[in-house]
């Protein structure tokens, strides 16, 4: 959605968590890993459209090709990412697989080749569709790929004595998205 005055009103930002603000993040605060470091506030009188869960954010400009998935409605963000959504009841682990190719095209300046030079290097839909195809691999090879991102492991029952071995096999089978 377009944040600017004319669209929205007057709004208020804050760096710090406010009563009545929600989350704003925008691809600068996605890091290189995929995960959002820190938020920003928005506080403003109209309810503000947040980014849908199981979805996938895009950096357009800027630092184009930046992606994440989405896993739960949270936050919202401003329009100069593409916010791609799944075809309904797509398993999440497919839609994380996505996020993750996006990523390692980034990775391997694949945008570059694709922008749109006389839009200041913005990535545009058709460029999108026209040039980027998702490998199909298997699901098996899909799961196991968006595994290592989104990869929830139920909390340990530990006594104190071991507790910090039960804590540290469990971390080491998390995905990034949960540490």
């Amino acid at each position: 959605q377009n944040l600017q005055v004319s669209n929205i009103g007057n709004s208020f930002y804050s760096t710090k968590r406010q009563k009545g603000f929600i989350p704003l993040a925008t691809t600068k605060e996605i890091s290189d890993s995929r995960t959002i470091h820190s938020f920003r506030w928005i506080g403003n009188s109209q309810t503000l459209k947040k980014v849908p869960a199981n979805s996938i954010m895009l950096s357009a400009t800027g630092t184009v090709g930046k992606s994440i998935h989405i896993p739960e409605e949270f936050f919202v963000t401003n329009i100069n990412q593409w916010i791609l959504q799944p075809k309904q009841n797509q398993p999440e682990y497919k839609v994380i697989y996505v996020a993750l190719f996006l990523q390692w095209l980034r990775n391997n300046n694949y945008y570059e080749s694709i922008q749109d030079p006389s839009n200041g290097g913005f990535i545009v839909e058709a460029h999108l569709n026209k040039f980027i195809t998702i490998p199909n691999f298997p699901n098996s090879d899909q799961i196991n790929i968006s595994s290592l991102y989104s990869n929830q492991v139920g909390k340990t029952t530990s006594t104190l004595s071991d507790y910090l071995a039960n804590e540290k096999k469990r971390n080491s089978e998390l995905g990034i998205w949960q540490l």
